[in-house]
């Protein structure tokens, strides 16, 4: 108790309001002490580091956030009314609740501004835990963290963002409660962390990079009190015990929401990851992690280029620097070495774990392996050392920015062109016969070509067109047309429905030509080409 609060209390005692001041000061203290607070004092210290964070956010994905226009994905959700059933089919009930909270998450602002907050608040707590909040070295790992590409193959999706992000920041939430040592705390981190992977699986490897890098910052390069080699294998085998616990209770709670709500629907969890045990031994390659390490960190995806992997061994070198000048003995050291490899490795655990490549929104730990990495070795001593990292770290998030620029326009240009092409459609329909008060089924034949420019390109699911693709859905299709003006028509997988479009395709010319688009009897033809291998296989199911 300082002098302050003990002359209030000797003061004031018979104020009430004093005394609940006192009593509430004490009760953060508690708080403190057990190392679970929320971070109250934290956010007042590093609120710039907060800002700075989130002005970047809007730096690097602020195209979305200012442009009303929605994507083709968002338009094909916003048919859809209440909460859907599928994310529990994908063992993601927490994403079933994220939809049960919010109505319609497809609402321009409101989906980004959550996404956008709850990143800038992942990243500032994550540098926190490093022991970079209020300091340069916690700015600049915050701005890499927020500004790393492979975000916005999440960001892009409003449909969706608003709970992956929110789901991240618990993630790293977790790891605050879980480091506190005391019982409450680990047991609120798992549950926490139980209920964020229930949002998104992949956030699980968030949860580990943020505790690899606390350890890394906390008990071996600087830490508050004497720790030995016992201590640093004691906190990493807990924390391989809590988190083993945590993915058994979500394998459980992802199994118990599936048979209490969707019992009569397909289990579509990634089967790969959670096939009949926890950790599908038999699966594991660990070529395919290391394939993906390779094609990420070493220039293989233009959007984080070559200077990525130029920061990645910048700073890994630096660290080791940094180890081997410890005045500690060398088994200290060594597992200091251990926890920056498996750092490295761990945002790939599951192409390892499942032998075979995962899309890039499934990379969500890369950002904060970045932001680790930078925020560890900024805390060397030698000037050089800070000066060389800085401007590899300001080259990257410069670099990041414009390739997230350039990702999201792309997004926004494949949607006009959508837009602009179902318009085109539904003239087309109309002029071919289109029954107006009566339902009609759509087929699809073939795709449409695509061919891509400097700003309108395909990059995964960004800048993907529903009518490029090889296999066509025309339930999606059908609600595009039905929002943009022509309400009636209606999707079908039928074979029967496809063995006749593909009959009735082979004297129709492919789009732009007059005669692409035939309307017979409740059954609409649009051809875009020559049935594909897959639409051929639909229409010979029996």
């Amino acid at each position: 108790m300082d002098d302050r609060q003990r002359q209030t209390k000797t003061d004031d005692q018979g104020n009430p309001i004093a005394r609940g001041w006192y009593r509430a000061n004490r009760s953060l203290q508690r708080c403190e002490s057990w190392g679970i607070q929320l971070g109250i004092s934290s956010w007042t210290k590093g609120r710039s580091t907060l800002a700075f964070a989130f002005i970047v956010c809007l730096a690097s994905y602020g195209i979305d956030l200012f442009n009303t226009g929605f994507s083709t994905d968002e338009v094909v959700w916003s048919s859809t009314h209440g909460a859907t059933l599928d994310w529990i089919g994908q063992g993601r009930w927490g994403m079933y609740l994220f939809n049960v909270l919010l109505p319609n998450p497809t609402l321009p602002y409101i989906s980004q501004l959550i996404g956008y907050l709850s990143l800038a608040l992942s990243a500032t707590l994550a540098v926190s835990l490093w022991g970079g909040l209020g300091q340069f070295r916690g700015y600049i790992g915050a701005a890499l963290i927020v500004s790393t590409p492979l975000l916005a193959f999440i960001l892009h999706f409003n449909t969706a963002q608003y709970g992956v992000m929110p789901g991240m920041l618990l993630a790293v939430l977790s790891i605050r409660f879980f480091v506190s040592g005391k019982l409450i705390g680990i047991v609120t981190g798992g549950l926490m962390l139980v209920f964020a992977i229930s949002v998104y699986q992949a956030v699980a490897m968030i949860a580990i990079v943020v505790y690899l890098g606390w350890l890394l910052n906390n008990k071996v390069l600087e830490p508050k009190e004497p720790v030995n080699e016992k201590q640093i294998l004691k906190s990493l085998f807990l924390f391989a015990g809590w988190f083993g616990i945590v993915l058994a209770l979500h394998k459980v709670s992802a199994m118990v929401a599936w048979n209490l709500w969707a019992p009569n629907g397909e289990y579509k969890v990634i089967l790969n990851v959670y096939n009949d045990s926890i950790i599908p031994i038999e699966q594991f390659r660990l070529t395919a992690g290391l394939n993906r390490f390779r094609s990420v960190l070493s220039g293989g995806t233009w959007y984080l280029g070559r200077i990525t992997s130029g920061l990645v061994v910048v700073c890994s070198v630096i660290i080791l620097a940094r180890l081997g000048g410890l005045k500690k003995p060398w088994g200290t050291r060594a597992l200091g070495a251990l926890v920056l490899s498996m750092l490295l490795a761990t945002p790939f655990l599951l192409d390892s774990a499942t032998g075979r490549p995962w899309p890039s929104r499934t990379l969500l730990a890369v950002p904060f392996l970045l932001g680790a990495l930078a925020t560890t070795a900024l805390g060397v001593r030698a000037s050089v050392h800070r000066w060389v990292i800085t401007a590899a770290c300001a080259a990257c998030i410069w670099h990041f920015i414009v390739s997230n620029n350039r990702l999201m326009y792309a997004d926004k240009l494949t949607w006009e062109s959508d837009r602009a092409l179902a318009i085109d459609l539904q003239l087309r329909l109309r002029s071919a016969g289109l029954p107006k008060n009566e339902p009609t089924r759509l087929v699809i034949i073939g795709f449409k070509k695509f061919t891509p420019t400097p700003l309108m390109f395909r990059e995964e699911t960004i800048g993907r067109s529903i009518f490029t693709t090889e296999q066509i859905w025309p339930n999606r299709v059908s609600k595009l047309l039905s929002l943009t003006g022509t309400p009636g028509i209606t999707g079908t997988d039928s074979a029967s429905d496809f063995a006749h479009a593909i009959m009735l395709s082979e004297s129709m010319p492919s789009w732009p030509i007059p005669g692409s688009v035939l309307i017979d009897g409740d059954l609409a033809v649009i051809k875009f080409g020559e049935p594909t291998n897959k639409q051929r296989r639909l229409a010979e199911e029996k």
